[in-house]
């Protein structure tokens, strides 16, 4: 986000040094730029390591020549943001791009971010997403809230179908 760069995506990868169901690769439109994920466990233990290591690999040069040369700035509101997390149950091998595609076509004046804050994966994944909305000239009522969600969850639920 911060270099304001359109097109990137992630797809789930299969490189031997990760944790299976814990990679990804990254991608600047159709060219992969890096990859990152869990350090598989049988790479770990010959060191002795027995907490979790990511790693990641990016190769910055293909992002900074599709940089904007004109930053986007936004103004900072002095009204309170409001937030909804949503957990979305996937199959496994299902990829969560889909969903970050129909949150980009989502079009709403209160609607500031979507993050990542947890994927859990066991026999299915459970994607939990958190929405940001604020109003930059007012404090954003738990209704006008409520009826940007619900619009926002309408569109990403019709992109999984």
């Amino acid at each position: 986000d911060s270099l304001q760069v359109a097109n990137v995506s992630y797809k789930p990868s299969s490189h031997p040094s990760f944790h299976p169901g814990r990679q990804a690769s990254i991608y600047l439109e159709d060219l992969a730029i890096g990859s990152f994920g869990e350090v598989h466990p049988l790479l770990l233990e010959p060191l002795d390591i027995k907490q979790r290591v990511l790693y990641a690999e990016i190769s910055l040069n293909p992002l900074l020549a599709k940089q904007s040369l004109h930053p986007i700035m936004k103004p900072i509101s002095p009204f309170p943001s409001s937030e909804r997390d949503w957990t979305i149950p996937l199959p496994k091998e299902a990829s969560v791009q889909p969903i970050f595609d129909a949150i980009a076509t989502f079009r709403s004046p209160l609607f500031e971010k979507a993050e990542l804050i947890d994927l859990f994966i066991s026999e299915t994944q459970n994607v939990t997403l958190r929405f940001t909305y604020r109003d930059l000239l007012k404090t954003i009522s738990f209704e006008e809230v409520e009826t940007e969600h619900a619009k926002l969850m309408q569109i990403v639920l019709a992109s999984l179908r």
